[in-house]
């Protein structure tokens, strides 16, 4: 069965209980903790700057950021503007991961950006206990050669790291959505794309050839969770489900600063992903984008 979670997000092993997940909670404050970001391009300005509010966060409080995709309005970026991603967003940094989005991807373009930025269009990254696999779903439906080569890296991650606890598959797009409600995806994401191909044969869905993937780590006790950032434009602004064998599924995102006070639809208050990563468990939870400015 399905579940639809929005607001407060989080996910806990068997035998942890909400009270584990307090923020006075010593295995959460000794753990690493990083801040996801989706769709977080200046859609005011649409000049391949950040949206003004994330500048008001102080981002070397966090263990690394995680972005999923859709940072800058355009792929053909300047020295000057990867200079500024370098230095506002924090691109240069080890532990900040760019899940490319449609916005800025571009095969040539990315290939210079990712050269520039040292952030491969696609990879595997790990903390400890922590796996995440960055997986590129802009890629060109006739890039055969970097799809292929995505599949069997992730293929690759998956059989051979050892040692991993938790792990996040990690996307701009909420490439999942053939297998969660379609209704309920479309409340959320920005674009949905039902049954796309991962690669270049036909049978290559995520519920192809991810999802069995994944059901093996979590066989052998791995928690797994897929998150997306391609939302924000929507009333509604994430949702969470969770499918029967343990695998959780977030999409999240930002929309823009405007008042939607006056609107007759009522608007979610933007929110970015925290998540802890400790040797117990992987948890997360929404926290408004305001509260999160420098004091």
């Amino acid at each position: 069965s399905w579940t639809l979670g929005v607001l407060l997000l989080s996910a806990m092993i068997a035998g942890c209980d909400e009270s584990s997940l307090s923020d006075t909670d010593s295995s959460i404050t000794q753990g690493s903790k990083y801040l996801f970001i989706g769709h977080a391009y200046n859609r005011a300005a649409m000049d391949n700057t950040i949206d003004p509010r994330l500048t008001k966060i102080d981002f070397n409080q966090y263990d690394g950021i995680w972005w999923g995709g859709d940072v800058t309005v355009s792929p053909n970026l300047s020295q000057e503007q990867m200079a500024y991603l370098r230095t506002i967003a924090r691109m240069d940094h080890p532990n900040t991961l760019w899940a490319y989005g449609n916005h800025e991807y571009d095969s040539e373009a990315a290939k210079l950006a990712s050269e520039s930025l040292e952030k491969p269009i696609f990879h595997f990254w790990r903390d400890g206990q922590l796996g995440v696999f960055v997986f590129n779903s802009s890629l060109a439906k006739a890039d055969c050669e970097n799809k292929n080569d995505q599949l069997n890296a992730l293929r690759k991650a998956v059989k051979t790291e050892s040692g991993i606890d938790q792990f996040v598959f990690l996307s701009h797009h909420a490439i999942w959505c053939d297998i969660v409600p379609e209704n309920e995806i479309r409340a959320v994401a920005n674009s949905v794309r039902p049954n796309q191909l991962l690669g270049c044969s036909v049978e290559t869905t995520f519920s192809d050839v991810v999802q069995s993937l994944l059901h093996e780590m979590v066989d052998q006790g791995v928690q797994v969770l897929c998150l997306a950032g391609d939302a924000g434009i929507r009333p509604q602004k994430n949702g969470a489900w969770k499918d029967d064998k343990g695998v959780d599924y977030v999409v999240c995102g930002i929309g823009d600063s405007k008042d939607h006070s006056r609107d007759s639809i009522t608007y979610q208050v933007d929110e970015l992903l925290m998540l802890h990563s400790t040797s117990q468990l992987l948890s997360w939870e929404l926290i408004p984008i305001g509260s999160l400015s420098k004091k």
